[in-house]
């Protein structure tokens, strides 16, 4: 269980988002198993996803290259599927689209992309919650 432990901490390597004893700091220190035992990770839910990140979501899912084109305007996520409304800015905010997305299938890029970006995702078929029980992280 550790070694998969240490892999999800990889995956979010040289972000500020360690949790050691309560206090955050930088994941870029030397191993320790010791260490391993008393640290979780503070992660983003997806249920704060910044609008940025919905549009970049939406776009590379449907092949968009100009996300400048398209205004973002309500976007969800309960029990793992994130629902995102895009509207047109140039036509009196039509609505375009509405997807709805199952986390755990999204591709390996948009999930490296939101590891990149903090949030918890899925991890070798455990849910966000499973992690947590685990105590492998937190959500902020």
């Amino acid at each position: 269980m550790e070694t998969s432990k240490e892999m999800l901490f990889a995956q979010y390597w040289n972000q500020r988002v360690a949790l050691y004893y309560e206090h955050t700091f930088d994941y870029d220190f030397e191993y320790s198993k010791n260490w391993l035992n008393v640290t979780k990770l503070k992660l983003k839910s997806l249920s704060n996803l910044s609008k940025e990140d919905a549009i970049f979501i939406y776009c590379s899912r449907n092949g968009i290259l100009a996300t400048d084109r398209v205004s973002l305007v309500d976007y969800s996520f309960s029990n793992n599927i994130l629902c995102i409304e895009i509207y047109t800015p140039d036509y009196g905010s039509h609505l375009i689209s509405k997807d709805y997305f199952l986390i755990d299938e999204l591709s390996v890029k948009l999930t490296d992309y939101l590891r990149s970006r903090g949030y918890a995702v899925p991890f070798m078929g455990l849910s966000v919650g499973e992690l947590i029980e685990n105590g492998w992280l937190v959500l902020e």
